[in-house]
């Protein structure tokens, strides 16, 4: 399977408590392989990413990500479902309160009004976009008058 050693514990590989984000992902592939190796669950097309489907009621959350320690709350998705999923505010509809799942990592509530979504498929909240517009403006104005 992977060439790279995990450490070993009595029982199998070693699973601690609490894990970083890119750390459960690596045990997603480590386990169940890699996403790409699966069809998307929503459409049949090869699945390129492990998607989480924020259901799991001891979610975590990583640098405004969130994310489960349990591999059962992990589906393949291609790239567009994926997005699809994430856009249309399934997560919201599992997680009913004011975190990530429905708000940006500033707070600002996602709203097909107030997300933007750039050529490449990327999302990012328009008002922190704004923010960082007029900051980076705001820095070139000193940088000239100076």
């Amino acid at each position: 399977m992977q060439d790279w050693k995990i450490p070993k514990a009595p029982g199998g590989p070693y699973r601690a408590e609490t894990a970083a984000y890119v750390t459960v992902h690596a045990r997603l592939r480590y386990d169940r392989g890699r996403a790409a190796t699966h069809q998307c669950v929503d459409c049949d097309r090869q699945a390129a990413h492990w998607s989480y489907d924020h259901a799991d009621p001891d979610e975590l959350i990583d640098k405004g990500l969130a994310y489960s320690l349990k591999s059962e709350h992990y589906a393949p998705r291609c790239n567009r479902c994926h997005a699809a999923f994430d856009e249309l505010g399934v997560k919201a509809a599992f997680r009913g309160h004011g975190s990530c799942a429905n708000s940006c990592v500033a707070g600002h509530l996602r709203t097909p009004e107030s997300v933007y979504r750039s050529p490449s498929g990327a999302t990012r909240c328009r008002i922190c976009n704004r923010a960082s517009a007029a900051a980076y403006k705001a820095r070139k104005r000193e940088q000239v008058s100076a």
